[in-house]
């Protein structure tokens, strides 16, 4: 079983860094697009049979008349579905199952290429294209027209304003605009309505970065012809309270862009979807998608009682709760049971060095590139990858991911490799000696090499944890867990009262639409740098001079086109690598299960929050039944 495992992996990997190039297109902008490309010809629409009888009853329009004048065309991972079934999904807490629905078919103005995203140029979705002014100050948005919400109102501009101008900016409506939507602090850019299929964003500054971050956003438009109702600047009646119960999609979920709409749910437990009739994607053979009738969320108590439910069969796919942990059940159940195990790209554990932490001792330490270097030198990944990843981590340094296009392969490992030896005689150079002979180094001051490391209660992080306590003190500097509820952890982090937060690696494959986690955006943020803000640059503190040039770098590469913001991010990847401004552990890849009655379902993919999270890249809506329980 292990030799098996490692060969998937392997094969997994070969795959994933050699995305960029290999992936073949996957969507087309309209059927003439399509055939001009491949020389095949849509000769005709079909539908779900659930679909074809409401129309036989006169309840719905031909099919035709519910797609738009150029549908998207979306070409299935292997093969054309077949219409009907119900795919069945797992929640271990309530408040996600709205999460999951929501998540399963994101409908941005653009779109990234899937099942890998930041693999190939970002694609037409709502809009079917659109252009830049020469200066990058503007963006013109050209709608697909035709696209109806899944109650048949036409979709129009009118939608996109509504949902710029009376939900995200509109301080009595508690929905938080994206902070990838402003070209700088608190400027967002001005939209305006050319006309019924058009609008225009103007930028204060050159943003041609736009066209990514808009693609991050799970959403570009609200149906005003519905929500008007319970919004106050609308209806005299309608009152803030009501309007902010009904911005959750569980209210909101029957009138959507999306493939699935919202059949009905229970509080605290199931949630049902049904297909949406006016579904705008069709697959090369003219069948309009999804294929799958329903999604059912089942709630769960616990992420091992949803994991033993997939492999039992009760569930079809879970790629959220289960992980690392649960990879040897999956694979020793597999050969018995009707599901296969497929495997997603994640960032690892990350140690987030607090540069402005309260205690004077620890922040002399961690502001020294020597200890922050030997730190992760003194690391056995290797040995971490046997125990705790099952073979399955790919060490890497702080650094961009292989996601990214910003992604160097040469500063990828850059104080990977363990060397103990090396660690220490990079301690030795700080300064950082052990004086009294008791093991545990001391400053020249001094002061104990000592820090304290806050990680949430997580049954992967903390074991691991506790292996690199036991590697940084065989060079001699002491580590002491703080572990407490996952709440709390987050408080001390927002708070900066820590000294060293450990979690996830966040926003590494496409930094600038995540650039609060990485340079001062706003007063106290990115929280691992809360006064970046206010530094003041030190002569003698070699980080905070790599982080001015950093900040600098990611400040102004929204501002240029692609290639030049290429070559841009490419310097600020290899300044935070060769300066360790954090200690990364590694990629692995997480495992998910997919019960084999799912068709179409990718088996590798890259799960990424910059990018959609963990649901979109594999394409949903051309999921489909092969058969019955």
């Amino acid at each position: 079983m292990i030799k098996k495992l490692t060969v998937m992996v392997l094969s997994w990997m070969i795959c994933l860094l050699g995305v960029s190039s290999a992936l073949a297109q996957t969507s087309w902008v309209s059927p003439q697009e399509y055939e001009k490309a491949t020389g095949e010809r849509i000769e005709r629409l079909n539908e779900a049979p659930m679909l074809r009888t409401q129309v036989a009853a006169g309840e719905l329009p031909p099919v035709e008349e519910r797609l738009p004048k150029n549908p998207k065309v979306v070409k299935p991972l292997n093969e054309i579905g077949t219409y009907g079934g119900t795919l069945h999904r797992g929640t271990a807490s309530p408040s996600t199952g709205n999460y999951l629905l929501e998540n399963m078919t994101t409908e941005p103005l653009f779109q990234f290429s899937w099942p890998f995203p930041g693999s190939g140029p970002v694609e037409s979705n709502l809009a079917n294209k659109w252009e830049f002014s020469e200066d990058g100050t503007e963006l013109t948005v050209h709608l697909r027209e035709g696209i109806k919400w899944s109650d048949g109102y036409p979709f129009t501009a009118d939608d996109v304003l509504f949902y710029w101008e009376d939900v995200l900016f509109n301080e009595k409506s508690l929905v938080t605009p994206n902070p990838n939507l402003y070209v700088e602090k608190g400027v967002a850019p001005e939209l305006e309505k050319i006309d019924d299929y058009t609008v225009k964003f103007t930028f204060p500054d050159p943003f041609f970065f736009a066209e990514t971050a808009f693609t991050v956003l799970r959403e570009w438009a609200w149906p005003k012809h519905y929500l008007k109702e319970f919004h106050p600047d609308y209806n005299e009646n309608a009152t803030w309270e009501e309007w902010n119960k009904h911005i959750d999609w569980i209210y909101r979920g029957k009138v959507t862009l999306q493939a699935w709409m919202l059949d009905w749910y229970e509080p605290g437990g199931d949630l049902v979807v049904v297909r949406n009739p006016y579904y705008w994607k069709v697959d090369p053979e003219g069948n309009q998608l999804p294929y799958i009738d329903r999604v059912r969320v089942h709630a769960v108590e616990s992420r091992e009682a949803l994991a033993l439910k997939n492999v039992a069969g009760e569930l079809d796919w879970d790629c959220m709760w289960v992980g690392t942990q649960h990879l040897s059940m999956f694979m020793e159940e597999k050969e018995r049971k009707d599901y296969d195990v497929g495997f997603a790209r994640v960032s690892g554990m990350a140690f987030y060095f607090n540069y402005d932490t309260p205690d004077e001792t620890a922040r002399k330490i961690m502001r020294n590139v020597n200890f922050r270097r030997a730190f992760s030198l003194a690391i056995n990944r290797e040995m971490l990858n046997r125990v705790m990843f099952s073979d399955m981590l790919y060490p890497s340094s702080w650094t961009f991911s292989t996601s990214s296009p910003y992604y160097d392969e040469e500063v990828g490992k850059l104080y990977t490799e363990f060397d103990p030896k090396r660690a220490k005689q990079l301690l030795d150079e700080a300064g950082f000696e052990d004086r009294d002979g008791d093991g545990w180094r001391e400053l020249p001051t001094g002061e104990k090499v000592k820090l304290i490391l806050d990680c949430s209660q997580h049954d992967l992080y903390v074991p691991c944890l506790e292996m690199v306590v036991e590697d940084l003190a065989k060079v001699g500097v002491k580590l002491v867990m703080n572990v407490q509820l996952q709440e709390l952890i987050g408080l001390r982090r927002n708070a900066g009262e820590f000294q060293i937060h450990i979690w996830d690696f966040y926003g590494v494959d496409e930094p600038l639409a995540m650039l609060e986690l990485w340079v001062p955006v706003s007063k106290s943020l990115p929280f691992w740098h809360s006064k970046a803000s206010e530094t003041v640059l030190h002569p003698e503190d070699s980080f905070d001079e790599a982080y001015a040039q950093f900040t600098e770098i990611l400040m102004n590469a929204r501002a240029l086109p692609y290639e030049e913001r290429v070559v841009s991010m490419k310097k600020a990847n290899n300044l935070m690598a060769e300066n360790v401004f954090g200690v990364h552990v590694g990629y692995y890849m997480r495992p998910f299960i997919v019960s084999n009655r799912i068709g179409n379902a990718a088996k590798s993919i890259a799960r990424s929050d910059a990018f959609g999270g963990d649901t979109p890249p594999f394409r949903v809506h051309q999921f489909y039944v092969k058969y019955e329980r």
